[in-house]
């Protein structure tokens, strides 16, 4: 009896990370637009003359020809680069702003579910951060947070109060991460004053950020806005953007602690 046949399938996808494996090979993870997160050996990748080395770097944009494996772990046999992203890789700010990127994106992916607009918002990320002066760059950050937790179904509760479904009023609040949005500030008496601007909610000993009110119309805005073409522009102070980021920054940390992807789990599965 014959084996059975291979089934291959075409994939579109950017390099969210990769790994060596072996002397020769590579593994990486593809974030593509209808499959999700897909996991793949480039092999011989590694190796000097290999025509497939180059183009399975971090953060690279390409085309494959992808051969099914038994698991989730399947097989590049070949493979063409749409966008290489130079620029970024010339820049270590950049870079590490790329790369910020593909990790979260990356985390909020699930294999084998399609998620066009998580695709694009990390291909067109990429192109940004190629060319956005760089005083400019913590406010693509915080734009690309909060439009990727919109794009996934988090988008934060600005303007009620996630405990008592009132309106927020202008002023100074909290922000819970585990409640996903603004809590209205209670009186002194019961807040923690320091400096440090997180508290901490003593019921659950889960940290609340405080989000002063300049703050809170940043992030309001940038959820009006999904186009960062028209945010760009924007003259803000960088004491809000600060504060954008550790409002966003502890929404991406909660959710990303409540459970880690396939992807993660292949990941030390091949290595072990």
């Amino acid at each position: 009896m014959s084996p059975p046949r291979r089934r291959y399938f075409n994939a579109e996808g950017i390099v969210v990370r990769a790994r060596d494996l072996g002397e020769a090979d590579r593994i990486v993870i593809l974030l593509t637009p209808d499959r999700g997160l897909i996991s793949a050996v480039a092999r011989g990748a590694r190796r000097t003359r290999s025509r497939t080395g180059g183009h399975v770097d971090l953060l690279r944009h390409i085309t494959a020809h992808i051969s099914e494996g038994r698991s989730d772990l399947h097989v590049i046999s070949q493979v063409e680069t749409v966008n290489a992203y130079l620029p970024l890789r010339n820049d270590l700010d950049r870079l590490t702003l790329a790369s910020h990127f593909a990790e979260i994106s990356e985390r909020f992916s699930l294999q084998n579910a399609a998620n066009l607009h998580l695709f694009a918002l990390l291909r067109d990320s990429l192109t940004y951060a190629e060319s956005t002066p760089k005083p400019i760059l913590p406010l693509l950050r915080l734009w690309h947070e909060t439009t990727l937790l919109t794009t996934v179904g988090l988008q934060p509760q600005l303007h009620r109060c996630v405990r008592t479904n009132t309106e927020i009023p202008p002023g100074d609040h909290w922000f819970s991460p585990s409640e996903g949005g603004l809590i209205k500030r209670p009186d002194q008496a019961d807040t923690n004053t320091s400096p440090d601007p997180i508290a901490f909610n003593h019921p659950e000993n889960t940290p609340i950020i405080l989000a002063p009110l300049n703050t809170i119309k940043l992030l309001r805005h940038i959820t009006r806005t999904p186009n960062w073409g028209r945010l760009e522009g924007l003259r803000v102070d960088a004491r809000d953007v600060a504060g954008g980021s550790r409002v966003m920054g502890a929404m991406l940390r909660y959710q990303q602690e409540r459970g880690v992807g396939r992807a993660e789990r292949v990941m030390g599965e091949v290595s072990s």
